[in-house]
């Protein structure tokens, strides 16, 4: 009887065990291939940030770093085209992936546009250093994207 009850006990757990998801399927660090651009913001007190990637197939993703250093991606949506296509072309537009701006402070915003060939990071929350316009817009236009 005792082994019988233990076989049955046994038998839930690994059950129970196939049913539920693992933990460390929550999410995925993706390599992604440019040209795709990272943003967010961060600092204060917690220095805690929040940060995004928008690739150019229109893909919008929460980038996450746990205390232990894993990180991983996850797809809040998917974009389109046109939208898409007018973020990346007013980039090039207005030459930000070339343009060098880092006016940090202890809270900012950053943008980095990585292209097939190199990795611009645009960095701006100095309250004493003017931003450029451009560089408002483009954040504006990448945030507009988490809303709906």
């Amino acid at each position: 009887m005792y082994i019988f009850s233990r076989q049955i006990c046994l038998l839930f757990f690994i059950i129970i065990s196939n049913a539920l998801p693992a933990f460390t399927q929550s999410g995925s660090t993706i390599i992604f291939k440019p040209p795709y651009i990272q943003f967010g913001s961060g600092g204060g007190f917690s220095n805690t940030s929040n940060d995004y990637i928008f690739t150019s197939e229109g893909k919008l993703y929460c980038h996450k770093e746990k205390i232990s250093g894993e990180k991983y991606d996850s797809l809040l949506k998917k974009v389109p085209e046109a939208l898409t296509k007018e973020i990346f072309n007013y980039i090039v537009k207005e030459h930000l992936n070339t343009i060098q701006f880092n006016e940090s402070f202890n809270m900012y915003s950053y943008i980095t546009i990585h292209s097939d060939k190199t990795t611009n990071t645009i960095i701006w929350g100095n309250p004493s250093a003017k931003t450029p316009q451009t560089i408002i817009t483009l954040n504006a236009k990448l945030r507009s994207l988490l809303v709906n």
